[in-house]
């Protein structure tokens, strides 16, 4: 069931570890996930983590399966869960431990003991036995769906129309100065682009246009791409248009009179932006509506930009992915902003398609950018029953999918792919379960 015939890959690869013969994961899995819901509904089979010891089921001479007909599919539609990463480093980015630490040396000997003895090739253990293990745990925990995709895409203007760069000089297409933003501070460098420059916007269009017609460009160096890696990015379905990752926004006055004051109480997700940036958002959507009316424009709630606007009433192509740092449970005032940033976005439109972006990662990714692995160890960031909490009001708000930035240890992922898959099961079932499977 798990393998699927793609011509180019070679006879080299046709090994019981050659993961990248399997399905992509957001191909079309229907049988696939249906055998793993059948294996864990009828045969009592648990994934309760990617090592030698995470799975777990009840041992009986005679399998007994009864039951009507079922048909079902997850609850949330799009489930991207570290897709983005090399597969063998995926413990490295959920553990407590820094990767280069004593600690998560010998969390990972003794995690994976079994399989180091089997593959003591250190090439074959990390870049095949466990790429294999690692991907076949988030198949039966059913990451991929429908692929949705938004991220800071404009950051190939520098490369075409600020500079050129030695190392990728071909496409450059001339100096745009006015293309981006304004301001003594930024003649380096800008940090953005001039948002209200009526060029800018045609020259986004002109990009989602051949996003959809063969010729899409790669949103971070601006090299054509062949069409099938647009499921590396946004999707076939979808354009993103997001601003680069600063607040630091152009001085010109178009631009600024439509960015509101800093507040002493501002928080990160904050709205100061919002009218500005999602008018920009706003203008490329009705640009792509005549030529592909039939696709969509994704952007990113975040930032100075993370509330919804008050005077840009938006097109309907356009899809939002809301960034949410829901780890920081103890954070009472963040926690409830994000709980009205949330409100906002799916009682002001129904029917827009809502996905949300979760922070994961910290305090785990602070931790593992340190250079010196002794630098600070992180506390477990238990959060399970908030989990249960937000993912069934996510799913009351009508959100579509989840970007997981980071991923929870062993609990919490758990939990998080449980709430995905049914967010109407109960955090304490869960976790009692889990315990009592993976411990007895």
């Amino acid at each position: 069931v798990i393998y699927k015939t793609i011509p180019r890959h070679s006879k080299k690869r046709e090994y019981v570890y050659a993961c990248n013969t399997w399905p992509g994961w957001w191909d079309e899995k229907g049988t696939l996930t249906a055998t793993y819901d059948f294996l864990k509904r009828f045969c009592g089979v648990r994934w309760l983590n990617w090592t030698d010891y995470g799975t777990d089921y009840p041992v009986k001479k005679t399998l007994i399966v009864s039951g009507g007909y079922i048909k079902r599919a997850p609850a949330f539609k799009y489930r991207d869960v570290l897709t983005y990463i090399n597969l063998e480093g995926f413990d490295s980015a959920c553990s407590l431990w820094h990767p280069r630490s004593k600690g998560y040396k010998k969390y990972e000997e003794a995690a994976f003991a079994r399989t180091h003895a089997n593959f003591p090739s250190q090439w074959i253990y990390r870049v095949y036995a466990k790429r294999n293990m690692t991907k076949a745990y988030l198949y039966r925990n059913l990451v991929g769906g429908e692929k949705f995709g938004a991220n800071h895409s404009l950051y190939n203007f520098y490369d075409r129309f600020w500079k050129k760069n030695p190392k990728n000089p071909n496409v450059f297409k001339g100096h745009r100065p006015k293309w981006f933003a304004q301001g003594n501070m930024y003649k380096a460098r800008p940090t953005q682009l001039c948002y209200s420059n009526p060029e800018v916007v045609e020259q986004v269009i002109k990009d989602a246009n051949a996003w959809f017609e063969g010729k899409p460009l790669n949103p971070y160096n601006g090299k054509v791409m062949k069409d099938e890696n647009r499921n590396r990015f946004w999707g076939k379905n979808f354009f993103a248009v997001v601003p680069m990752d600063n607040h630091r926004w152009c001085k010109c006055p178009q631009c600024q009179k439509q960015i509101k004051p800093y507040s002493t109480d501002s928080k990160f997700s904050n709205g100061r932006a919002s009218d500005y940036i999602w008018g920009f958002v706003n203008k490329i959507a009705r640009g792509l509506k005549k030529r592909h009316p039939d696709k969509m424009i994704s952007a990113l709630a975040y930032s100075d930009y993370t509330h919804y606007p008050e005077h840009v009433k938006l097109e309907d192509n356009i899809a939002v992915q809301l960034c949410l740092p829901i780890r920081n449970v103890y954070n009472k005032p963040v926690q409830k902003n994000d709980w009205n940033i949330l409100s906002e976005w799916s009682g002001k439109e129904k029917g827009r398609p809502l996905y949300v972006w979760l922070y994961y990662c910290f305090p785990t990714e602070m931790c593992n950018r340190s250079k010196n692995p002794n630098t600070w160890h992180c506390f477990p960031g238990f959060f399970g029953h908030y989990i249960d909490k937000a993912f069934k009001k996510y799913y009351r708000s009508g959100v579509k999918g989840m970007f997981f930035n980071g991923f929870g240890q062993d609990v919490e992922a758990y939990v998080t792919f449980a709430m995905l898959d049914n967010p109407n099961q109960n955090a304490d079932d869960l976790i009692k379960e889990y315990f009592n499977r993976m411990y007895g």
